[in-house]
């Protein structure tokens, strides 16, 4: 049997037999400190602060993780193309190229140095549209005509 707690009593969680409409006897664990089973305010506003910094965190992780790849992908890019990179710029808005890509992709603007030792400029598209940069190994460029 369960029993109430009262004031000034610390409880962390209480053991109560319930009945369901059946008749048979289930075990339920309720509340912190409320032994009806009901959240007060304060546990509310708490569990909801709690749930959007989670959510908060989790977009903060995805944008760092999706920056952090498509710079390792860039790199990776160059290097297996033979180029030198000297210059990569981001771009949210002017994209050339990839201008209907999504907002998960990263766009580069990037200057390098190709195997003549001449400067090039081009584009550089890292993700896919579905995974975006965060999720994808798959990188496109172009360079532009000299």
């Amino acid at each position: 049997m369960s029993r109430r707690i009262q004031s000034g009593e610390t409880a962390y969680y209480v053991f109560s037999p319930n009945v369901d409409p059946t008749g048979t006897r289930r075990g339920a664990i309720q509340g912190c400190l409320a032994t009806d089973g009901n959240m007060t305010n304060s546990q509310i506003l708490f569990a909801s602060i709690g749930l959007e910094l989670v959510g908060i965190g989790f977009v903060g992780w995805m944008i760092w993780r999706g920056l952090r790849r498509s710079r390792i992908r860039l790199d990776t890019w160059a290097n297996d193309n033979g180029y030198t990179l000297l210059k990569a710029e981001r771009r949210s808005w002017r994209k050339g190229p990839y201008r209907w890509s999504s907002s998960g992709q990263a766009i580069f603007r990037i200057t390098v140095l190709d195997e003549d030792d001449e400067e090039r400029m081009g584009w550089v598209c890292c993700g896919t549209w579905w995974k975006g940069a965060a999720f994808s190994d798959y990188v496109d460029g172009v360079l532009d005509e000299p």
